[in-house]
């Protein structure tokens, strides 16, 4: 959460433009060097299966685990594990073979060399971009604060947040630049400042030219992490107070920060998928 902190600021603080390319660099992974390397691809042949009956998914994978054999026989090396998946419909059927397989007595039969077994986290990332609409947009409330405002504002006409599965990147395109405007907003509203162009009289900012990446990475955690943890303190306790303000309906509520603080919490969370989908890694 820090990182995407640093990757926001550094876009849209002109005093922390010399800390951009540092924020940007991608995060080295355990198999980053492995994965620097090209795939080679290997086309299989079309069978003419449906996934929807196991009888069919259990031909596939044993076609599979032939196939996994022949070529390692024939390349004098052992028998590794190989990564299998697709959707999650896919996912579930060959998870569901495998478990009709579980007591046969080869490793073969059991189809002990496919795994691990996974899914596509598009599907994942759809559905947690359909539940931020879901919470935060509603046609009936104009207020500048609002998701359908900056929708009117920006003019993103093509961004239905009622159907977000045939309007998917159109709604990603607009809750990505409403999630970066809240977090800059609370930077300002952190720093005490009132743009993105001064630089706050209480930060010394580094010599940028004698200065390494990592030093740069130290210093700018330095700076977002008492933000992060405002934010997940002020988040754990709208939580922990919530139910009263629900029991007590005569308190008044602060409509506008409970809106922002639900924006900055789940609109988090999608941008920390977002950039964690992209990794081979992950």
């Amino acid at each position: 959460m820090s990182r995407l902190f640093q990757r926001i600021l550094t876009e849209f603080f002109r005093w922390l433009k010399f800390a951009q390319k540092a924020a940007h660099k991608e995060i080295q992974g355990e198999y980053s060097q492995l994965l620097c390397k090209k795939n080679k691809v290997i086309p299989l042949p079309v069978m003419a299966k449906n996934e929807q009956k196991y009888t069919d998914v259990v031909e596939i994978l044993d076609k599979y685990e032939n196939i996994i054999e022949n070529v390692c026989e024939n390349a004098e090396i052992p028998i590794n594990n190989v990564h299998i998946g697709g959707d999650q419909l896919t996912r579930e059927r060959f998870s569901g073979a495998k478990r009709l397989r579980a007591a046969a007595i080869t490793s073969s039969e059991r189809f002990a060399h496919l795994q691990p077994i996974t899914f596509e986290l598009f599907h994942l990332q759809m559905t947690v971009m359909t539940t931020f609409y879901q919470i935060l947009y509603n046609t009936s409330c104009t207020e500048s604060f609002s998701l359908h405002s900056q929708k009117i504002r920006l003019m993103r006409k093509n961004a239905d947040g009622h159907d977000v599965k045939n309007h998917y990147n159109h709604c990603k395109e607009l809750a990505t630049s409403f999630i970066k405007a809240y977090v800059v907003e609370f930077a300002c509203h952190h720093f005490d400042i009132d743009d993105t162009d001064t630089a706050p009289p209480c930060i010394d900012l580094p010599d940028s030219s004698n200065i390494s990446d990592s030093e740069i990475l130290d210093w700018l955690n330095q700076l977002v992490t008492p933000m992060v943890e405002d934010i997940v303190k002020d988040c754990k306790k709208y939580i922990a107070t919530s139910d009263e303000f629900n029991e007590n309906q005569t308190e008044q509520s602060d409509m506008i920060g409970d809106y922002g603080r639900v924006v900055l919490e789940l609109g988090l969370i999608v941008l920390e998928l977002n950039d964690i989908i992209k990794v081979p890694d992950r």
